[in-house]
């Protein structure tokens, strides 16, 4: 039994979304289990021209037959990245599922797709705990593998939430956040 965590997802993103913040990952990325094309043994022996003919088989892609062929897509271990579709970006071996799922990576305008935040409310930057509403907004705009990418240990989360450079979409969303 392996326990699934967003979070988990984030961390482990694929070097390729290294940019990406935990708000915009939120926004656009999924874990999605990889689906791996299975072609019977008796439909292994057919020409290859022959599969593509058969209705039943015509979906199976020309990276599908490369799986079988190259055996690089095994149970575990990560995929081969360049058999992945191209909105679908591996994990790294670390993460517990990189053998059987990937990151879907919606790369259309996703500027109307507001995460929703449940339990606790946001901190707000005018009333409450500066500390705590600095944390937050690095934790959720600043990229971040680790707790330590976000503020050095000797800075305040304050002073390291004033040095951030936050884009402006992302000012405009914090702005609003009190509304």
């Amino acid at each position: 039994m392996i326990g699934l965590s967003p979070v988990f997802d984030y961390i482990y993103r694929s070097s390729k979304l290294e940019h990406m913040s935990l708000y915009e990952w939120i926004q656009r990325c999924q874990c999605k289990k990889i689906l791996k094309k299975k072609v019977s043994k008796e439909r292994e022996n057919i020409e290859h021209d022959d599969l593509s003919a058969d209705p039943d088989v015509s979906i199976i892609s020309n990276a599908s037959d490369n799986i079988l062929e190259n055996e690089s897509f095994k149970t575990t271990g990560a995929p081969n990245i360049s058999l992945l579709p191209k909105n679908m970006c591996a994990f790294p071996e670390e993460h517990l599922l990189a053998a059987s799922h990937a990151s879907y990576v919606n790369f259309k305008n996703v500027e109307n797709v507001v995460p929703n935040f449940m339990g606790v409310t946001l901190p707000r930057c005018d009333q409450g705990d500066r500390e705590y509403y600095a944390s937050t907004m690095l934790t959720l705009f600043k990229p971040w593998r680790s707790g330590l990418h976000l503020k050095t240990e000797s800075e305040t989360w304050d002073e390291s939430f004033t040095k951030y450079q936050f884009n402006e979409s992302q000012i405009r969303i914090i702005q609003n956040f009190n509304i």
